[in-house]
């Protein structure tokens, strides 16, 4: 995810009315999050392989800021690394993994880079987009039609390749209990993140597994910067990533 922006955070749309008598103050909060959350560097060393019995499984991470392992120092204790530890480590397949995500990104921007980024064919993919969106204010429906074409388009690469791919959506985090965030930017960016969530639920019904998040995440859950996870926030992301893989 980005980190929240005092040009777009306090956006609001026309639907959002009962923020309005609150917008100067989220601009404030918006800007001053801005300039307070530091900037954290993407994690060293985006590919890897999990040693196991035959062919490997293999795995790709796509999305946002998640994905590109801000908030870790190694992509083996960011998402996409640690879910492929927990999968060879459950399941005694090897496990060959890569991770393409940017910070910044939001559903849209992912879509459009699909292209260049699914240059290799994937046994299993762990999307992770959202909270950018949250943050711009993007409509549900419109998120939900890029998580739909998005899942689609990899799904049809896949079988130009003749296999099943597997594609677990990450989840939205919950927002409001980011510890880089403040009332009430928090309990907007919240709301807007539950409304995304039921967006995705139902455009990803049939076509992908959906992870669900607990209601809030502990303080040691997040990187430095309290706006991304960090190591032990990733280990148990990926636990929950994994399971779909290994339903």
């Amino acid at each position: 995810a980005a980190r929240p922006s005092g040009r777009r955070a306090e956006v609001l749309r026309t639907d959002e009315w009962r923020w309005w008598p609150l917008a100067p103050w989220l601009l404030w909060q918006g800007l001053d999050a801005r300039a307070r959350v530091p900037r954290l560097p993407a994690a060293a060393d985006g590919e890897g392989e999990c040693a196991g019995a035959g062919p490997p499984l293999e795995l790709l991470g796509l999305g946002d800021s998640t994905i590109a392992g801000v908030g870790c120092a190694s992509h083996r204790e960011a998402v996409t690394g640690a879910t492929a530890a927990f999968v060879a480590r459950r399941s005694g397949r090897a496990v060959r993994w890569a991770a393409h995500g940017v910070s910044g990104f939001t559903a849209a921007e992912v879509r459009a880079r699909l292209p260049a980024t699914v240059r290799r064919p994937a046994d299993a993919v762990v999307l992770s987009v959202g909270v950018n969106d949250a943050v711009r204010g993007r409509a549900p429906r419109a998120f939900a039609a890029d998580l739909v074409a998005i899942v689609d388009a990899l799904q049809a690469a896949s079988r130009e390749h003749g296999r099943r791919l597997r594609v677990v959506y990450a989840g939205m985090p919950p927002v409001g209990s980011f510890p880089a965030l403040r009332w009430p930017l928090a309990g907007l960016l919240a709301q807007r993140a539950r409304a995304l969530t039921a967006a995705a639920d139902a455009a990803l019904a049939g076509r992908a597994a959906v992870v669900r998040f607990p209601r809030s995440l502990g303080r040691e859950d997040f990187a430095s910067d309290g706006f991304h996870p960090g190591p032990a926030g990733c280990a148990r992301w990926a636990e929950w990533i994994g399971a779909h893989l290994l339903d």
